[in-house]
């Protein structure tokens, strides 16, 4: 082989040696701040930075007689409501229960049991109950949620078929705060 058989590389390859020699100091100077900051944080004294309060204060607020949320008495305050619901029907379902979450702002609200996919579009309805339209395929069922609301936040709720059969009930509870939101009106 030829000895000049290399050379035109070496005409090619650019000559960037100082950009080399400088990352090699950059990654000496990193470790070494890692080294610094690692001996630095054993020799700190943790007694002198305590991880969790001294003490703690608990403030505790007044119950209110009211919901200061409901604008009006037939229908259950704006807000979203969580709870179980469970099956109260006759068949392969019966005690089986589901996480239902529900958000009402008027006369609508929005339903979904989030386990299963079900989501329904509630609306009230004159004589007190809600009716119930599948927004997906996972619901089952026809028929009207009846709602009372015996305040604190509380919404009871029963699905009651078009026979007149109750098949699901349960207490949903307000995730805010009642006194937040009156505080913020």
């Amino acid at each position: 082989m030829d000895n000049g058989s290399f050379a035109y590389l070496d005409q090619r390859t650019p000559k960037n040696r100082p950009v080399i020699i400088a990352g090699v100091i950059v990654l000496i100077l990193a470790v070494l701040g890692a080294i610094a900051a690692g001996i630095i944080a054993a020799g700190r004294d943790d007694a002198q930075h305590p991880t969790t309060p001294e003490t703690i204060t608990v403030t505790a607020a007044p119950e209110q007689e009211e919901d200061p949320r409901a604008e009006d008495a037939d229908r259950p305050a704006p807000d979203t409501y969580a709870g179980s619901l469970v099956s109260v029907a006759e068949d392969d379902t019966a005690g089986r229960s589901w996480q239902a979450v529900a958000t009402f702002a008027g006369d609508n609200a929005l339903m979904v049991y989030p386990s299963t996919g079900c989501a329904m579009y509630l609306e009230a309805e004159a004589d007190g109950q809600w009716s119930s339209q599948a927004l997906s395929d996972a619901c089952a069922g026809t028929g009207a949620w009846q709602i009372t609301y015996p305040g604190g936040g509380l919404l009871e709720l029963a699905f009651v078929t078009d026979d007149e059969q109750v098949l699901v009930e349960g207490t949903l509870s307000a995730v805010s705060d009642p006194a937040d939101t009156a505080s913020a009106q």
